[in-house]
């Protein structure tokens, strides 16, 4: 309940949506999710039933107001780790950080939080720059290119070696399949329909990404087994402070639990954030104004480690990712006892998700919602319940300090050494999975910086 309002009163019925069949419904949403989200949010407001083919209803909330009550709510009747174990459990097992509950999550959650802390990440910070350093001085110059495979090639890179602490180059199949599951496994439009997941051989659509999570499994296993009987587990990465972890009672995490914590942090921190870069650029490119005021922060800044503390590039960052959302829809909740939220008494057995697309685009919570303002975050602030790029109550990605930090250091290393032109004035966004990506692939011209002074 909003803070200022009396109680309202209960409907002890599903809220409204689209009467149209969930096979339609999921036709839509797969093909054009943005303009179908508008279309229901026009006509039902700010809570509404979207219904796929084979799947729970899924109840979408935009409102700060509802989304705070949804944060507050016992996280044993809203479970988490069910709903994204729903959709990602192919992928990632159900041993994941991302997809337990209650007393197991809360444990997990414990001992991760404190490696990915703000503070914690910025060791990464030399080794992703000397990366992304390296990557951009491949790109090409003077011609026309897609830059959403170019920042893919980045992220692999940063992401194993902050996992794994392996070099892509050090073991190119794994490097391979990490790639090819974040990609086919994380766009496929079956993790929505669990009724379409056949599983008819590996060359099968379903099939062959059974086919790619087993053998990244494999692969993981074999990686985990070397370090166990070398005894490595004194690096940075994550996998070496998994191996570390010990319980109260002197326990250790067992291989599929460590495995599926290596799935979850690996594909969602690789792909997600790849997608988030992407977008950032986007709005940079749309902006020269913002970029070269970027460009002069960054100037003043003697040590890369410390980029996470240039206020100016961290509300670009998250201005671009509120206007350009990486997934329209998030965080969802299985709803397991009935429960009143936005003013409705909800059964078990349906999800309630955050449509972080409608929410963003609130006139109410953000004045010129369609403008690409960055200084609103260093003016007024949102409210944790007004922006949930990184979800939102006791489950916000835990990974978001790492993926921030990345994006930084990859936007500071291209615009010190280019300057990239956009070859298309108005760039769209298309649906690919639970993802939004940028039409064709964000379309640039690249010059080197060096090259257009002397000129």
């Amino acid at each position: 309940m909003a803070a200022g309002q009396g109680p309202r009163s209960v409907l002890d019925a599903m809220p409204p949506g689209s009467p149209r069949s969930p096979l339609w419904q999921t036709y839509r949403f797969a093909t054009a999710p943005t303009s179908f989200l508008d279309e229901l949010h026009q006509r039902y407001g700010d809570i509404f039933v979207l219904r796929l083919a084979g799947n729970r209803p899924w109840i979408c909330l935009s409102s700060p107001a509802d989304l705070r009550e949804m944060y507050a709510a016992d996280p044993d009747v809203l479970r988490s780790g069910r709903a994204a174990g729903g959709v990602f459990a192919p992928l990632t097992g159900w041993n994941a950080s991302l997809t337990l509950d209650g007393a197991e999550h809360q444990r997990r959650r414990r001992m991760l939080l404190p490696y990915f802390s703000a503070s914690r990440v910025g060791v990464f910070a030399l080794s992703a720059h000397r990366a992304a350093r390296e990557a951009i001085a491949a790109w090409p110059r003077g011609r026309p290119f897609a830059l959403h495979p170019c920042l893919q090639t980045i992220s692999l890179d940063v992401i194993m070696r902050a996992i794994l602490g392996l070099e892509p180059k050090a073991d190119p199949r794994l490097a391979g399949l990490i790639k090819r599951l974040g990609e086919t496994g994380m766009s496929s439009p079956f993790l929505f329909i669990p009724a379409l997941q056949w599983n008819f051989g590996r060359f099968s659509p379903w099939g062959r990404i059974v086919h790619l999570a087993r053998s990244t499994r494999a692969a993981l296993v074999s990686e985990l087994e070397k370090r166990r009987a070398a005894g490595a587990s004194s690096g940075d990465d994550t996998l070496s402070f998994l191996l570390r972890q010990r319980d109260a009672d002197g326990s250790s995490l067992d291989d599929e639990q460590i495995c599926d914590e290596l799935i979850a942090l690996l594909i969602a921190g690789y792909e997600t954030t790849h997608i988030a870069m992407c977008w950032v650029f986007e709005r940079l490119l749309a902006y020269p104004d913002a970029r070269e005021q970027v460009r002069c922060e960054l100037a003043g800044l003697c040590d890369i480690a410390e980029i996470g503390r240039l206020p100016y590039l961290d509300a670009v960052v998250r201005e671009s990712l509120r206007v350009r959302p990486v997934s329209p829809i998030c965080g969802g909740r299985l709803i397991t006892a009935p429960i009143s939220i936005a003013g409705y008494r909800l059964p078990p057995g349906v999800i309630l998700t955050n449509c972080s697309y409608l929410l963003h685009r609130r006139k109410d919570v953000y004045s010129d919602a369609d403008r690409f303002r960055p200084n609103q975050f260093l003016e007024s602030p949102p409210a944790a319940h007004e922006l949930t790029t990184f979800g939102g109550g006791n489950r916000q990605c835990i990974g978001n300090p790492l993926a921030l930090l990345e994006i930084k250091v990859v936007v500071a290393a291209a615009l010190d050494a280019l300057d990239l032109k956009p070859c298309d004035t108005a760039v769209s966004a298309v649906g690919r999975g639970v993802h939004l990506v940028p039409r064709d692939g964000l379309r640039v011209v690249a010059v080197g910086r060096s090259a257009e002074r002397s000129g």
